[in-house]
């Protein structure tokens, strides 16, 4: 298991949204209980994937990519304040690599998006 400073405080704080359960059948697929936000997850992941791409962070959605969003944290925050592409909608984009972690940790190890809201 490895440790990941700023962003394993990113992760507690979104953790709420990273719920990620084993799949009941082998077949991919979300929750059949869709709301907004299980509509919203991975589409946020998507739109993360592009913008850290568009950074130059490789985020391929495979287990690797997380030192990419590592890397991204690191880049982009100074004594646990938001600078550079972090400092503007902050919130939302948390958001995004929150929903792109979980969606990794989904791919990778297979489950599906649960959320209480």
């Amino acid at each position: 298991m490895f440790f990941l400073s700023k962003f394993s405080v990113a992760l507690v704080l979104l953790a709420p949204l990273l719920a990620v359960a084993p799949r009941a059948t082998a077949e991919p697929g979300y929750n059949s209980r869709m709301t907004t936000l299980l509509q919203d997850i991975p589409s946020a992941a998507v739109a993360a994937s592009h913008a850290l791409k568009q950074s130059r962070y490789a985020a391929d959605f495979a287990a690797t990519s997380l030192w990419q969003v590592e890397r991204f944290f690191e880049d982009n925050s100074s004594n646990g304040k938001p600078r550079g592409d972090l400092a503007r909608d902050t919130g939302k984009r948390l958001f995004a690599i929150g929903c792109y972690v979980g969606e990794v940790v989904r791919r990778t190890r297979g489950g599906e998006w649960r959320a209480d809201d």
